[in-house]
């Protein structure tokens, strides 16, 4: 039994390292997606006002809904999705079903980039729990032999990872959110206009 406790003992220090690396790899991608995801949020804000004005201009086009829907495939300065659509249905512009079927595409890459996201939300604070109860082990040890020194850096490393993870876990959360709601939107306002997008409705 005491082999056993050792065995467990010693593995689980051998993985504060991996664990720790992994920490800073999460954080690493958390920094780099909330900086992509500050600057889609102002270029959306640009993009929103173009389709906000084009989509009141299609809903009541008569004889210029042709000129409106080339302007849409040809010149796509939409929001993320949107854009997408437009992009990968450029070669389907009088067809329904492609478009319905390029539709789906694009909600299929939408829900990729959220769960991607989410994955990180999810994966931070584990491993930051890792990281805070890994230590806890020589900082026990070393409190039983009055070892205050070890003890105090295995806390700081307990608590470091913590706190880190728990920031993680915020930024990705928020991240995920603000996009499945943009996306949702996006998705929303596809379906409601392939109808619209024939021009000779």
């Amino acid at each position: 039994m005491e082999f056993l406790s050792e065995t467990l003992y010693e593995v689980s220090n051998a993985m504060l390292v991996p664990v720790i690396a992994v920490l800073l790899g999460l954080l690493v991608v958390v920094l780099v997606s909330f900086g992509r995801f500050l600057s889609e949020a102002l270029e959306r804000t640009r993009a929103t006002r173009h389709w906000t004005a084009f989509r009141d201009r299609l809903m009541v086009a008569g004889e210029e809904r042709a000129e409106l829907v080339r302007q849409f495939f040809d010149e796509p300065r939409w929001p993320e999705l949107v854009t997408l659509f437009a992009r990968r249905g450029t070669g389907y512009r009088t067809a329904k079903r492609e478009l319905e079927t390029v539709s789906t595409e694009c909600e299929l890459s939408a829900r990729r980039r959220v769960a991607r996201m989410g994955l990180v939300a999810r994966a931070g604070p584990t491993v930051g729990l890792m990281g805070t109860l890994i230590p806890m082990g020589p900082a026990l040890v070393a409190l039983a032999e009055n070892d205050v020194s070890t003890m105090s850096r295995a806390l700081v490393v307990a608590f470091t990872t913590t706190v880190v993870g728990l920031v993680i876990g915020l930024v990705a959360s928020v991240i995920t959110t603000t996009r499945r709601h943009w996306y949702a939107a996006d998705l929303a306002a596809i379906e409601t206009l392939v109808d619209e997008l024939e021009p000779n409705r």
